[in-house]
């Protein structure tokens, strides 16, 4: 069960903020300069990557505070914690993938790729905490909600 939890919590997080992000771009009127420079295999692997972090840092966060057992406190405690984990893997990945492209191909040089790495991952980590506290309290907010509809009732019981 927990490691259905694990890949439900890590999906969801993941899509959300996917759908979120290309909301924001697109209300800012770029999506489709966006789309036309981003093709399937680097949008799929974009993806998988964002995933593979969530999924990773989701299990250590709900090992760490179990949504459906944690005080609300330590479930936004931790959702800040592993937030700012994710969102900084993601951008030092990012970096580590695409940097050399950059430095190589569009002749960026490596000292503005380690000043965007730098200022990014200062950036992520504010931005991943906040995220990741709303995750943990809607993570906890639905762990709850699921173990109080899974709860047996009186009817379910034996002799009823």
């Amino acid at each position: 069960m927990a490691e259905l939890r694990r890949w439900a919590f890590a999906a969801f997080h993941t899509a959300l903020l996917v759908a979120l992000g290309v909301w924001a771009i697109h209300l800012g009127g770029a999506v489709g300069d966006l789309l036309r420079g981003l093709d399937t295999a680097v949008g799929l692997g974009i993806y998988g990557l964002l995933w593979g972090i969530g999924w990773s840092v989701t299990g250590r966060a709900l090992a760490a505070a179990p949504p459906a057992s944690a005080r609300m406190r330590s479930l936004v405690a931790h959702g800040a914690l592993y937030g700012a984990v994710t969102a900084v893997a993601f951008l030092l990945a990012l970096v580590l993938v695409g940097g050399p492209l950059l430095v190589l191909r569009q002749g960026l040089s490596a000292s503005a790729l380690l000043l965007v790495a730098s200022t990014g991952a200062a950036a992520a980590t504010v931005v991943g905490a906040l995220i990741g506290a709303l995750f943990g309290t809607v993570d906890g907010l639905l762990a709850r909600t699921g173990a109080a509809l899974a709860r047996p009732t009186a009817a379910d019981e034996p002799g009823n």
